[in-house]
């Protein structure tokens, strides 16, 4: 095969039952359907066109070979390969088999838990997208979402602080996997996913404010409450105490300095300041904000039934943080963006939350059954 020769002993039986192409070609009117099948003196099946390393490494999966789900020792360790890997198993359809090894392959790999730059994303986008990898997609698209950050470009220059996390743009995904259509469909998806997301967290923070200035957060029921009215809206104030306006003043500061306080919500400037940096680092940043309160508890402004002092504000703040990570960052629907496009923020019924009609919420990626639309 290829541009040397590369002899791998396969089985005929193995080949018409795992792929259709195969089949095709060994039961079918083909030359390859002449070949005298033999044990002792088996036929060269000639495949020119095709990469022998991926080739191999596709027989080897197919046949049950135990020493590829060795996946610690294994030498595939680029994603190149595994990229023609997903390729030859398109072209012989036998992706549905493939794509259990590939789950397979990501977890062992801890490829899951790297933070890989946007070309080596891509990279991987591109396979799961390939071989139909549902679940494998929806992670990949959720780790580009959280870890990119999408409105800035790639300096390339190794100085730079960051640089490997800079989106730069629809051409570095691989063209053998996707069209240049695709690419441009999924790179826009992927934008408009982190836009959203990133907006949704800015408001989390807004609503931190809002948690003090409910009753929770005032002086107490005993406290002088003004009432303001208008002839269309009317409200009663509370009292803050020392301690919460100070507080408050601190969070809305440290959101300012980072650029993370939103301007007018419909104009250009909320969506900038929301997203100049990652989905990621924008988290931790409030965390460590959220951190500077621990502390509260111990700081209290002397008035008997304050309600104010004793929200623990820190904690508070992290616990929602922890929330807003584990169910509002999610990854791209598969089937939803096949038919959507970059519209799947619009129409994806699972878009911000698991989409359970085209595939099972699983608990812990990828230890669990491969599902299809």
């Amino acid at each position: 095969m290829c541009k040397f020769p590369f002899l791998i002993r396969v089985s005929s039986k193995i080949l018409i039952l795992s792929s259709p192409v195969f089949k095709a070609m060994l039961t079918g009117p083909f030359r390859e359907g002449q070949l005298i099948l033999s044990n002792d003196d088996p036929p060269i099946l000639d495949l020119p066109e095709d990469d022998p390393q991926a080739m191999e490494l596709m027989f080897r999966i197919l046949h049950h070979d135990p020493t590829v789900h060795d996946y610690q020792k294994c030498y595939y360790n680029h994603d190149s390969e595994i990229n023609q890997l997903a390729w030859e198993s398109d072209k012989y359809c036998c992706s549905p088999v493939i794509r259990l090894w590939f789950h397979g392959y990501l977890s062992a790999k801890h490829i899951i838990k790297e933070e890989p730059d946007f070309c080596r994303l891509t990279s991987r986008i591109g396979a799961c997208y390939m071989m139909d990898a549902h679940d494998a997609f929806n992670h990949c698209t959720k780790t580009a979402i959280e870890t990119i950050n999408w409105h800035c470009y790639d300096t390339r220059d190794p100085d730079v602080k960051g640089h490997e996390y800079l989106a730069t743009s629809q051409e570095d995904f691989d063209p053998r996997l996707l069209s240049p259509e695709e690419s441009d469909r999924l790179y826009a998806a992927l934008e408009t996913a982190f836009d959203i997301t990133s907006r949704r967290f800015i408001d989390l923070c807004m609503s931190f404010i809002g948690r003090l200035f409910q009753d929770d957060g005032s002086i107490g029921s005993s406290s002088t409450r003004a009432y303001i009215s208008t002839d269309e809206y009317s409200a009663s104030v509370g009292k803050n105490c020392e301690s919460q306006a100070t507080r408050i003043t601190e969070f809305t500061s440290s959101l300012v300095a980072f650029g993370l306080w939103p301007g007018d919500p419909s104009g250009e400037n909320y969506q900038s300041t929301a997203s100049k940096k990652s989905l990621r680092a924008t988290i931790e940043i409030v965390r460590k904000i959220a951190q500077t309160h621990m502390n509260d508890l111990s700081v209290t402004c002397g008035n008997w039934g304050c309600k104010s002092c004793s929200v623990e504000w820190g904690v508070l703040i992290e616990d929602e943080i922890n929330k807003f990570e584990s169910s509002s960052i999610h990854g791209l629907c598969l089937v939803c963006f096949k038919k959507s496009g970059e519209n799947i923020s619009n129409e994806c019924a699972g878009f911000g939350q698991e989409c359970l009609k085209h595939r099972r919420q699983l608990q812990d990626y990828p230890y669990g059954a491969c599902t299809s639309a």
